[in-house]
Formats: C-alpha cells, sequence, structure tokens
C-alpha cells in the first residue's frame, strides 16, 4: 500500500538554497499556501507518473528553475486563494489536468491562479484557465516552449487570459470562451510563437464572446477556425498569420490592423479558405497607419474558397485620419484571391502650398529664359 505525504508550507520560507531533487516512490501532495515562496531546482510530485498534486493558492508562490518538476496528478494554482506558479529554467512535466483559478471551501471568490514560463520547458496535458465562476486563470508565456497535448480552454465558468510575449507554445487543441461555461477568454500574441495542431475554436450558443489577438510574432494553424462569438483582431505587427479554414458566423467580428512604423511585404493573414454569415463583422483599422506616399496593401490571401457572403461583406472603417488619407473607393476590394485596400496620402496644407510654390517659381525661372 502506498503511503500519502502532504508537504504544507503553511506561513514558512524556502528559497534557493533548496535546490536538492525531493522524490518519493507514493503519493505526494505540495500545499503551497498563506504568502509563502517555495522556490527548488528539482521536485517529483507522485512516483513514476502516479497521483500527486501541486496546489498553490491563499496568496502561494511556488518558483521552479531547476532540474525537473515532475507531477503525477493534479496542478492547482489560485484554489481558493492567489497562487502562482513560474518556471524560469528546467522541465515541468504534468500528467493529469492542471487548473488554475478554481473554487474550494473556502468561500472565496476574486481568485487568481497563474503560471508564467520565462524560460525551460513545461508540458501538461489539459489546462483550465477559469474552471470555477468568479475565478480567473493566467497563463503568461515570456520565453521557453509550452506543451499542451490535449486541450487548452481559456475561459470556462471564470475567466481566462492566455498572453505571449516570446518562446514558443504549441497546442493541440485551443477553445476560447467554453461553450458550457459563462466565463470569457481572452487571447494575446504579441512575440514568439504560438502553433495549433488540432482544433480551435470561439464561444457557443452560451459565451459571452472573448478574443483572439495576434499584433506580433508568428501564429499558425492549418485546419478549420470555427469563429462563431467574439473578436478575432490580426495586425501587420505580426511576422506572420496563418490560418487554414477560416469560418466566421454567429456574432463574431474580425478586425485587420495596419499599422504604422513597419514596411507591409505580405499579407497580414493567409488564408486556405474563408466563408462567413451576413451576421459578423468585419473591420479595418487603421487608428496607428502612418504612411507619406499612396499604397496598395494586401491585407489578407485567400489560396482556394471565398464566399460570396465574404466578397460582398461591409468593411467598417476605425480610427482612419481623414485629413491625412482616403481609401480609394471607400473600402477594401478583391483582386483574385486577394483582399487589398489603396490608401492616397494627402499632403499637409503647408507642404502643398510649398510645392505649388515651388512650380511657381519654376515656371517663372523658365519663361524669363
Amino acid at each position: 500500500m502506498k503511503k500519502l505525504i502532504i508537504v504544507s508550507l503553511a506561513s514558512a520560507f524556502l528559497s534557493s538554497w533548496l535546490c536538492a531533487q525531493i522524490y518519493t516512490e507514493g503519493y505526494v501532495s505540495q500545499t503551497i499556501s498563506d504568502t509563502p515562496t517555495f522556490s527548488s531546482g528539482g521536485l517529483y510530485v507522485g512516483g513514476h507518473g502516479g497521483p500527486g498534486a501541486l496546489v498553490v493558492g491563499a496568496g502561494g508562490s511556488a518558483t521552479f528553475s531547476g532540474s525537473q518538476l515532475q507531477i503525477g496528478g493534479t496542478p492547482y494554482a489560485g484554489l481558493g486563494g492567489d497562487g502562482t506558479i513560474t518556471v524560469s529554467g528546467g522541465q515541468l512535466y504534468s500528467y493529469d489536468r492542471a487548473l488554475f483559478g478554481i473554487a474550494s471551501s473556502s468561500g472565496y471568490t476574486g481568485v487568481t491562479g497563474s503560471l508564467y514560463l520565462n524560460s525551460g520547458t513545461v508540458s501538461l496535458t489539459t489546462v483550465s484557465l477559469g474552471q470555477s465562476q468568479d475565478y480567473t486563470g493566467v497563463v503568461n508565456v515570456s520565453g521557453g516552449t509550452l506543451t499542451v497535448s490535449q486541450s487548452l480552454v481559456v475561459g470556462g465558468s471564470g475567466d481566462g487570459r492566455f498572453v505571449m510575449s516570446g518562446g514558443t507554445a504549441v497546442l493541440q487543441n485551443l477553445t476560447i470562451s467554453n461553450a458550457d461555461g459563462p466565463g470569457v477568454g481572452h487571447v494575446t500574441v504579441s512575440g514568439g510563437s504560438l502553433t495549433i495542431t488540432g482544433g480551435l475554436s470561439t464561444g457557443g450558443s452560451n459565451s459571452r464572446g472573448g478574443s483572439l489577438t495576434v499584433k506580433g510574432g508568428s501564429f499558425d494553424y492549418g485546419a478549420t477556425f470555427a469563429h462563431t462569438a467574439g473578436s478575432l483582431n490580426l495586425s501587420s505587427r505580426a511576422d506572420e498569420i496563418r490560418i487554414g479554414t477560416l469560418s466566421m458566423y454567429g456574432t463574431a467580428s474580425l478586425t485587420l490592423e495596419v499599422a504604422g512604423g513597419k514596411e507591409i511585404s505580405g499579407p497580414i493573414v493567409q488564408l486556405q479558405n474563408w466563408d462567413t454569415a451576413t451576421s459578423t463583422e468585419f473591420k479595418l483599422d487603421l487608428s496607428e497607419y502612418s504612411a507619406t506616399q499612396d499604397k496598395i496593401l494586401d491585407l489578407a490571401t485567400v489560396a482556394s474558397y471565398v464566399s460570396d457572403d465574404v466578397l460582398n461583406h461591409n468593411w467598417v472603417i476605425e480610427g482612419l485620419n481623414e485629413g491625412s488619407y482616403e481609401i480609394v473607393g471607400g473600402s477594401p476590394y478583391w483582386d483574385d484571391q486577394t483582399l487589398k485596400v489603396a490608401i492616397n496620402y494627402i499632403p499637409e496644407p503647408s507642404a502643398a502650398a510649398g510645392l505649388l510654390g515651388a512650380l511657381v517659381l519654376a515656371l517663372a525661372a523658365r519663361r524669363r529664359r
């Protein structure tokens, strides 16, 4: 019979000197609460993939920067109190689901459970951000590599946030704002590389929307994106955005941002197919656009199929400085399989006057000859 060992850190502090690996053949539960900080170079929670749990809550913080953290059971963060797991090196493995922001018998609400990946490797099977109502789950990736082998749900009964500013993330399935719960999920990519190999969906009949925003780095998903609610925001600031089939319906919206300060050398998004319902909303955001010459820009390319509803869809123009720019035809247009926009630059009155004056002087000088 295996022995249950519970290591409880209550009002205690273990700093980076605790760097030897902790291992047991039996069940191990590591509980961190009441505002201590636990830092370890190596920790095995559950023997050889067997049951075990890492629980971080009630103001607890677990920082891992060593060789390996192996969890045979469920890691919790934000269980009845704010909890944070930080990985800054080494490898973290979990063989069970990971829950961030989950209710407990404490009765506390407004709790946040977080995972911060700064460097190293984190490998998880299933992840739920915002597992319980009035609770929030957060995953923040600024470096290292995150792998989720089954599913990541951002926003269930509670709210969820998945934020990437660097590193690499490979997810099998991503659901934003689970259709079975009232929570809202937000996914934001401003750097790094996010790849989804299985399914991608947003919202559903019971969902309050949520968002997927790609404004930097790269985003790659090769299958059908069922975008049914919330907003999809794609920016020219990103290095590359690839989506297989974009299928929009329900209350879904799409915003394409043309930002200034970077020459657009290709389309904002590359699609294989694009279909939509008339109920969806298309927006072109030009609030950050800046140029001093006329330009024709590629917004999207579609390799195979574009539905008539996409071809004929109305676009809402946001943030256009009408004193400096005008959109030819008033809207984006299709050129074969490419969605384009032609933007004319309107010089400042002083610049226009200077050009006119220079022209007059040139003509006068020519007449004197």
